[in-house]
């Protein structure tokens, strides 16, 4: 085994520097498939655009996506959100985020504002090594004021993260601050987006979506 040839590379960061270790962990499977099924090398290769700060990173056939910095706590920089823009439609997908004032700024305006959020019972919230998770995330408060100022078509919740507490409860304390349309996001769940924003659910039972 070469050694050296294992070591990251010290230049490498952020996308690079995964597309890298991918390259790394998978040599042999690309190795074997090149051999056995005439995959072009080429076709194995990962193109890496790496991006710094707020700006544009996609636009291609009518669709742009930003990309802005939202908080998830100072150990954990870099952090960012996206909006998605088609036309006149608009989605803003918070990412990891603590409550953020870029993140507000950013979604003013959106069709769909998808945000983040982490609940826990008050006898959870009382232990010393759960603060620090709490610290870089939102929580139902917090994210029924940022749907209050940012006043979407409509609010959903993704990385939903309920310790002690149950999906009824977490509704319950956003309303709190928030009194708009709001939907706790499922897996496969479509939103459509027009004049209004419809969320679907999956029904797994019949595998597909309702008629």
């Amino acid at each position: 085994m070469d050694v050296r040839r294992r070591m990251p590379h010290p230049a490498l960061r952020g996308v690079a520097k995964i597309a890298r270790g991918l390259a790394e962990a998978f040599s042999d499977d690309m190795r074997i498939r090149q051999a056995d099924e005439q995959i072009p090398a080429a076709a194995t290769q990962i193109e890496v655009h790496d991006f710094h700060g707020d700006g544009v990173v996609f636009d291609e056939a009518g669709v742009k996506v930003t990309a802005f910095a939202v908080d998830h706590g100072d150990p954990i920089k870099p952090s960012v959100g996206y909006r998605i823009d088609y036309g006149a439609r608009s989605v803003r997908i918070s990412g990891d985020t603590k409550f953020n004032e870029n993140l507000i700024r950013h979604a003013a305006g959106t069709d769909l504002l998808i945000h983040e959020v982490f609940a826990m019972s008050e006898q959870l919230a009382k232990l010393p090594q759960l603060k620090p998770v709490a610290a870089h995330h939102t929580s139902p408060e917090e994210a029924g004021t940022v749907f209050s100022r940012v006043k979407p078509k409509l609010a959903a919740y993704s990385h939903i993260v309920l310790l002690g507490t149950e999906l009824r409860e977490l509704l319950s304390r956003t309303q709190g601050t928030y009194q708009g349309p709001l939907e706790a996001g499922e897996d496969l769940m479509r939103f459509t987006i027009g004049d209004r924003v419809v969320a679907t659910r999956w029904q797994a039972e019949l595998r597909k979506y309702p008629d």
